[in-house]
């Protein structure tokens, strides 16, 4: 579902929601793109951030190389992490885009009076948790999709 939001608010918008996580140097980054997340739609929950402390020393046979050519065996590595301070704090606070909120980049097509519905829509989708997130199932009775 969060891929489905994810295409839904680009292709409304007409451009990317998610800016790509790009560094200065053009690159990606997980850095950059977890801050943007963390813009939209709010700090990642303390669940999320116990799982991938569980789940940080787990290693990939074989390796695999990451955009610098350096080979890691691990999703820390590859991406640049871990991202969160042991307390659960991002550790590049400095990157989130405070000035972003969902409210403030609402697809130009999204009447006045639909605002609410749609980022109620889009936030049954957009959320952290995987299992927070509605089935397509139960997208089809939302409210937004009834105006």
């Amino acid at each position: 579902m969060w891929n489905f939001g994810v295409m839904l608010w680009d292709l409304l918008a007409g451009k990317e929601l998610f800016l790509g996580g790009q560094s200065e140097e053009k690159q990606y980054s997980a850095a950059h793109h977890l801050a943007e997340m963390i813009a939209l739609i709010g700090p990642v929950p303390l669940a999320l951030l116990q799982r991938e402390r569980e789940r940080r020393h787990w290693r990939w046979a074989p390796a695999i190389p990451n955009a610098q050519g350096i080979l890691c065996n691990s999703a820390a590595g590859y991406f640049g992490g871990p991202f969160f301070s042991d307390n659960g704090k991002f550790k590049h606070e400095s990157l989130i885009p405070f000035h972003r909120r969902l409210i403030n980049e609402l697809p130009d097509c999204i009447a006045a009076e639909e605002k609410e519905l749609f980022l109620n829509f889009m936030k049954r989708m957009l959320c952290w948790l995987p299992e927070e997130r509605v089935t397509a199932k139960e997208l089809l009775n939302d409210p937004w999709l009834a105006l």
